[in-house]
């Protein structure tokens, strides 16, 4: 299902291809504040017909129901898309530092001493996974 959020153009499969988490933060800021808006306004809708007996109309209800419910639905996506994002720029810089730590490794130490460890390391993450 395609949400669109019109105030900012964006929609649900723009989300899935955003990189940029301080855009995907701006876009969770904004949308927000559309969903609270929106609350806002029902919760005004509600205490209207109960304390006043003013009964506005029911589609702009049903349609600002719907909108409070498609905006928290892409909220969320937009977390996950940010907490995705984080992970993997994280993963990254974990692989590159563990690469350039075996390169390293590998330049300084004798090919005995290099493979001694390697084959401890290895033992070890064996004796883990049992």
């Amino acid at each position: 299902m395609l949400i669109k959020f019109e105030k900012l153009g964006i929609t649900s499969d723009d989300i899935k291809k955003e990189e940029d988490v301080e855009k995907l933060k701006t876009y969770k800021i904004e949308l927000d504040f559309s969903i609270g808006d929106i609350r806002h306004q029902l919760d005004n809708y509600k205490n209207d017909f109960i304390n006043k007996g003013i009964s506005g109309d029911y589609e702009w209800l049903k349609r600002a129901k719907r909108s409070a419910q498609l905006y928290g639905l892409l909220s969320q996506i937009i977390q996950q898309r940010i907490s995705f994002v984080r992970k993997n720029k994280n993963k990254g810089k974990a692989e590159t530092f563990s690469n350039m730590f075996v390169d390293n490794a590998r330049k300084s130490l004798n090919k005995e001493t290099f493979d001694s460890i390697f084959d401890k390391t290895m033992f070890d993450i064996s004796a883990l996974n049992h």
